[in-house]
């Protein structure tokens, strides 16, 4: 069995679960948890009293009898060390859903341990949705533009917006199916975002400006405040500003992509379409600008439509 979470990085998480002292589980009985992940009363019991494995878990759990923490990595029942990456990547996506691991601080200290070891075999928590105001975690392998969920997610916590959603799911869904239609749609989401900063300022956009015009104004009413808390503020608000100029030149290259190969404009029969590899990369850099300078801006910014 090849798989890509090896051995040696699943027994670190192990080793790590256990000297953190965090109850895999949660508040759940062990078998109510692995019963989210595995079948257990097709399983054998390890336990002549019990018909199946559930029974028997149950039993012992509630008993007390499991003295490791980190016991189902080593029950050959589950072979969580040598399952498959579905199996492992089920079991630690179980093990931080906020219907098990109910205490924040506990979902933080067991987030912590994949984050410091996932990487090694080149995997990723990230939030793919959000129930009740609070995160679900899912795996992903690390790949080129694989971050735009997250940042997509950011974004949207941003706004708080169903237009935006819609946007912003455009042009993640349409990178490899139609990347034309994504880098419009990443054109609108600057004009968007833009305009919503402006207006929290009292600004309203002149409807003649271009989108770097655009993008100059936002980048010159956002405010700095954080910088006065470090060593020499003047200059570090003077850089970032810099940086942020420079941004400019990406802003200009993403609307002149998008006239060219963009939605918008009438292409011909023979059109070739712009690489996906270069799509994800404009979607995913227009992205990180984005969250930056709404989380410069706040929270509440609110939509421009």
């Amino acid at each position: 069995m090849n798989n890509k979470i090896t051995e040696i990085t699943r027994k670190k998480i192990a080793d790590h679960i256990e000297l953190s002292g965090i109850f895999i589980g949660g508040d759940l009985n062990y078998a109510d948890f692995l019963n989210r992940i595995f079948d257990l009363e097709a399983l054998p019991s390890f336990d002549k009293r019990c018909s199946n494995a559930f029974s028997d878990i149950h039993g012992h759990s509630s008993w007390g009898d499991y003295t490791e923490i980190t016991w189902m990595f080593y029950d050959s029942r589950f072979n969580l060390l040598k399952c498959t990456d579905n199996i492992f990547v089920q079991f630690i996506e179980e093990s931080l859903h906020p219907l098990v691991c109910k205490l924040d601080e506990d979902r933080l200290k067991l987030k912590a341990v994949y984050d410091k070891l996932l990487p090694n075999d080149k995997f990723e928590l990230y939030v793919s949705e959000t129930i009740s105001s609070m995160d679900i975690y899912s795996v992903r392998e690390i790949i080129l533009g694989q971050d735009i969920t997250i940042k997509k997610h950011d974004i949207i916590k941003m706004f708080n917006s169903e237009y935006v959603t819609a946007k912003i799911k455009v042009m993640e869904d349409n990178i490899v199916t139609n990347p034309d239609l994504s880098l419009g749609t990443a054109k609108e989401l600057i004009e968007t975002c833009c305009k919503s900063i402006l207006k929290s300022k009292g600004i309203i956009a002149d409807k003649n400006w271009e989108l770097q015009k655009l993008f100059k104004e936002t980048i010159n009413v956002l405010s700095f405040i954080e910088l006065g808390k470090v060593e020499k503020p003047e200059l570090a608000e003077k850089s970032i500003k810099q940086v942020l100029g420079g941004c400019n030149s990406i802003i200009q290259g993403v609307a002149e992509l998008r006239n060219a190969y963009g939605t918008g404009h009438g292409k011909d029969k023979d059109f070739s379409h712009l690489p996906i590899v270069y799509v994800k990369f404009i979607v995913a850099t227009i992205s990180d600008i984005l969250l930056f300078i709404l989380q410069i801006n706040g929270e509440t910014t609110e939509i421009y439509k």
